[in-house]
Formats: structure tokens, sequence, C-alpha cells
């Protein structure tokens, strides 16, 4: 009878221990778990954060690109102008001055480039494109073998 007793002691003392080793691996997982989601949304938000800076950049690209070829058309007209007014030294003053905000404007326009980049390439690994199958060819008919005339 002590054999039994203490057989089936062993036996509850080893379940309790595989019990509570289970319940403190489940206990770590969760933890785990509550880890991963609380990353995947910092992911998130910053993702929306750079999808929204990326919009930003490419709404002000365009006004960017406009302004830049204002400029651009704007430079030579005061370069002519200061060969052939009397004023020259104010229209060449002029057209350095916005020689230099073109240059300004250029930095500006490469920083919106860089931003909008960036962000295409994270969509890209987070949103790979899909590639479609390729329809099957059909199938080739069969070739036809003319056979050459005899000669008589």
């Amino acid at each position: 009878m002590k054999k039994v007793l203490v057989a089936l002691g062993a036996v509850l003392f080893a379940l309790s221990v595989g019990a509570t080793s289970a319940d403190e691996v489940r206990a770590k997982y969760e933890a785990l778990e509550q880890s991963y989601q609380a990353l995947e949304a910092q992911e998130e938000a910053k993702y929306q954060e750079m999808k929204n800076d990326a919009a930003a950049a490419e709404a002000q690209l365009v006004k960017q690109r406009a302004l830049e070829a204002q400029i651009t058309a704007k430079i030579p007209q005061l370069k002519k102008a200061a060969k052939n007014s009397e004023n020259g030294d104010d229209y060449a003053q002029l057209a350095a001055d916005f020689e230099g905000a073109l240059g300004e404007l250029k930095g500006a326009i490469k920083e919106n480039e860089k931003k909008i980049a960036e962000f295409q390439k994270l969509d890209a690994i987070k949103n790979p494109p899909v590639k479609e199958p390729k329809p099957a060819k059909p199938a080739k008919p069969a070739k036809e073998t003319k056979k050459p005339a005899k000669k008589k």
C-alpha cells in the first residue's frame, strides 16, 4: 500500500510540475505575443507616417518643379537685360539672386525626392508587387509537310 501511495504521490507531483511548467511557457508565449503585437503596431504607425510624408512631399514636389521652371526661364531674361539695360548691374545681381534661389530650390527638390524614394522602397518591401501568372501558351498546330511534286 505504501508503494502505491508513493507512486501516486510521485505521479501527482510530476503532473503539478508539468502543469506549472506548461503554464509558465504559456505565460511567456503570451508576453512575447504582446511584445510582437506592440512592435507591429509601432511599425504600422511609422509606415503610415512615412506614407503621409511621402504624399506631402509629392504634392510639394509638383509646386517646386513648377517654380523651378519659372526661375529657370527668368534667369536668361535677367542676364539679357543686364547686358542691354542701363541698370545692368542691378539685373546681374538679380540674376545671381535667382540662381541662388534656384540652387536652394534644387536642394529642397532632392530632399523631397529622397523622402518619396525611401517610402517607395519601404512600400515595395511591405507590399511586394503581385506577379500575374503567365497565360498558358496555346498548343502549336501540327505542321503539314508538303511532299515535293515528282518530276516526270
